[in-house]
């Protein structure tokens, strides 16, 4: 027995965050994403879940959803004076602490200033050591496309105890579409999430970019989130 189904279908299993993230991606939550194979055997049913699905934005890939698992169900009948059905489904897991970030071009200083990104990476120095996350990219940062770069980073292991000194977030432009040469007035906003809450972490301009020294050349670029993930950390 095989079975198609969409994240719409799925809602059921898929927190609201991770829903707008998908939506943020640009994923179709209508389209097929999962197939569920497997059999019945009543009472029961079990199955494989497997899928793939591209995000994309203006033509352009923004990120691709993997989907792999297992899925059981299980029914009961009642006495004759009616029926009764038990359905054992995943449940949602329970909220980690995420560092989450949408980067967009709120000023765009010409039609093809932009930022496009090829990885990054999450380095956060606390005082029970370091944790590193990262991740592939292509991040399209572009006002004109409505392309947001999207960052979502587990961070949760870090004790709960530990002092958060530093945290570095490492964007590796790209070498040819990186940041223009003549830009120096674009700016990218970062909103980053506390609670549930979508709150403006920090603004910079191209100018303040290049002051770093970063470029398609110098091309591996810090950005300080260390304020955002102490609020993380400490919520």
């Amino acid at each position: 027995m095989g079975v198609q189904a969409s994240i719409d279908d799925l809602r059921a299993l898929i927190s609201n965050e991770n829903i707008s993230l998908l939506r943020d991606a640009g994923c179709p939550l209508g389209a097929k994403a999962a197939r569920i194979q497997g059999k019945i055997n009543p009472p029961s049913m079990t199955g494989q879940v497997s899928g793939n699905l591209k995000c994309k934005r203006a033509e352009v890939t923004i990120a691709t959803l993997n989907t792999t698992g297992r899925v059981a169900a299980s029914s009961t009948a009642s006495s004759s004076s009616g029926a009764s059905e038990t359905i054992s489904t995943p449940t949602t897991p329970t909220l980690k602490k995420r560092f989450r970030l949408e980067l967009q071009q709120t000023y765009q200083s010409c039609h093809d200033c932009g930022f496009f990104f090829n990885s990054a990476e999450l380095i956060v120095e606390h005082s029970a050591g370091t944790l590193k996350r990262s991740r592939g990219g292509p991040f399209w940062v572009r006002n004109q496309y409505d392309l947001h770069g999207i960052i979502n980073f587990d961070i949760s292991q870090i004790p709960s105890n530990a002092t958060i000194n530093k945290a570095t977030l490492w964007m590796v432009f790209h070498e040819q579409k990186g940041i223009a040469n003549a830009d120096s007035t674009s700016v990218v906003t970062s909103y980053g999430w506390i609670n549930g809450e979508k709150l403006v972490v920090k603004k910079e301009s191209a100018k303040d970019i290049k002051a770093r020294g970063c470029n398609k050349v110098n091309n591996n670029c810090p950005f300080d989130y260390t304020s955002y993930a102490k609020r993380i950390h400490s919520s």
